[in-house]
């Protein structure tokens, strides 16, 4: 099989609308640090500036798309301000990225669980957990193949608290 220009042309194109900003989420400027799909939803992770710095932003969104944001959360405040944790655990071949955060008594936990060979004996995940207290609310499944995560990248060196 011969591929033309076009044919590459084309495959670069879908590359990059999957991989950009419209695709998900985030705002044009902004870096897609965590996004999927949850059909019909969308969830994102979204990056401003350098994390590091007072004015950095890490802006968690959920909603069908741009225009129908269900919830938004830390657009105003550095990410440790916002209340974010998170954990990283890494094992031979995988490994599991956890960010969590809480909007007054409710609880948003995002688990990215992936592996060579899946997840103890499973297939990979990525789901927000949604609580209230101790009280599971809802877990919503991502659709694992359109995951895009850079969160351990974006916020291992930023030493927030476990979740």
């Amino acid at each position: 099989m011969t591929l033309t220009r076009l044919d590459l042309l084309a495959a670069a194109l879908l590359f990059t609308t999957l991989a950009s900003p419209a695709a998900t989420l985030c705002k044009p400027g902004e870096r897609v640090v965590f996004a999927c799909t949850a059909s019909p939803k969308q969830l994102a992770v979204c990056a401003t500036g350098d994390l590091h710095q007072p004015e950095g932003r890490l802006i968690y969104r959920f909603g069908r798309d741009a225009a129908h944001i269900e919830l938004e959360h830390g657009a105003s405040q550095p990410p440790r301000a916002a209340g974010y944790r998170w954990a990283y655990q890494p094992w031979a071949k995988g490994e599991t990225t956890i960010l969590a955060f809480s909007r007054g008594e409710h609880g948003y936990t995002l688990d990215h669980s992936h592996g060579a060979f899946g997840v103890d004996g499973g297939d990979n995940f990525a789901e927000l957990r949604v609580s209230r207290g101790e009280q599971a609310l809802a877990t919503i499944r991502c659709h694992e193949p359109s995951t895009v995560n850079a969160l351990y990248g974006e916020l291992n060196k930023l030493q927030l608290p476990s979740p």
